[in-house]
């Protein structure tokens, strides 16, 4: 005869067709947010989820797939002529997370918590942003003293015979490829018009259809893309937020130029045995303005486990070390 709690959980089994673990599925949510101004909606306000599981970025209105958990999601949004609008938003506890504890024992209804998997936030969102006056910043700003005031172009462009320039004509790019966990080099010549450079390990492989430099890719833009990655792994999705900061000064061992930062972050969904295993990541692209090359890349995708399953951790850097027109032969 089973035991009171063996025969309870072998009749769960029964019904719901699973065994006595975990029955809250899912770590990741997806939800919206837009941002609101006077009662009417504002577009292209650029927001920033965070909790406990990481941080996530988002145009409005727009969504993003969010890790679950008990912590409360702080979002906040900005955008110019608006005040920071602020909301804090609590997570609630599944429904099904009570059945767990029924149906999956103490141990399922611990790895529902632990993962965040036992947790909802509202699957819509919205932040209050105050409009400030219109040119009130402008009129500010001009009544500063000149001295005061930052400089019309704190960074110069390089002069047309410098390396900048030099990238728009270059044939060929030489890229050094540093796998910063073994610290094994390589480098590979790419040609100058190629958004995916062949060869250059996750920069290739992870790289959005487009490349890491969309069109939209403008000093404070800000964007979101979801896509396959082309990486040994059938079915991995890529989910990432973009956005590009103010251009400044950067020197690879190329030569010193103006760029354009550009922050990537997300999440990789791998699939192995029929499981996914998320992994957080986090990409970080410099690109010339007049060429949009890439001049660095980095990445940063943490090892995770789902079981027995498994996704490998990966950090690198590219990183353009010489302009070529092709005609020599020297070894790279």
């Amino acid at each position: 005869m089973l035991r009171p709690l063996a025969a309870l959980c072998a009749a769960g089994s029964a019904v719901l067709g699973t065994g006595c673990a975990s029955i809250v599925n899912g770590q990741n949510q997806s939800l919206s947010v837009q941002a609101i101004s006077g009662g009417k909606p504002v577009q292209g306000a650029s927001c920033t989820l965070m909790n406990d599981k990481g941080t996530w970025y988002l145009t409005t209105p727009g969504s993003a797939v969010v890790h679950r958990s008990f912590a409360e999601l702080s979002v906040k949004c900005e955008k110019t002529d608006y005040e920071p609008g602020l909301s804090s938003v609590k997570s609630s506890t599944k429904a099904m997370a009570f059945g767990n504890i029924l149906f999956g024992g103490v141990i399922g209804a611990t790895i529902d918590v632990s993962s965040g998997a036992a947790y909802d936030y509202p699957n819509e969102i919205s932040v209050v942003m105050a409009a400030v006056a219109p040119g009130a910043a402008g009129a500010a700003a001009a009544a500063q003293p000149a001295a005061a005031q930052p400089a019309a172009a704190a960074v110069q462009a390089p002069p047309a015979s410098g390396p900048a320039a030099q990238v728009a004509r270059s044939e060929y790019l030489v890229y050094r490829i540093t796998d910063r966990l073994t610290q094994l080099e390589r480098r590979v010549r790419v040609a100058a018009g190629s958004k995916m450079p062949a060869g250059t390990g996750d920069m290739e492989l992870l790289s959005p259809p487009g490349g890491w430099v969309p069109a939209v890719a403008e000093a404070g833009a800000s964007w979101n893309v979801k896509y396959a990655a082309r990486d040994a792994n059938p079915g991995s999705q890529v989910s990432l937020s973009g956005k590009a900061g103010m251009p400044g000064a950067l020197r690879t061992a190329a030569g010193e130029f103006e760029a354009v930062p550009i922050t990537y972050k997300g999440w990789i969904d791998r699939v192995a045995n029929n499981v996914v295993v998320a992994q957080p990541a986090e990409f970080r692209v410099w690109m010339e303005p007049r060429s949009r090359r890439v001049l660095r890349f980095e990445s940063s995708v943490p090892f995770r486990s789902a079981g027995p399953n498994q996704a490998r951790a990966s950090e690198e850097q590219v990183e353009l070390v010489k302009l070529s027109d092709g005609t020599d032969d020297e070894t790279l």
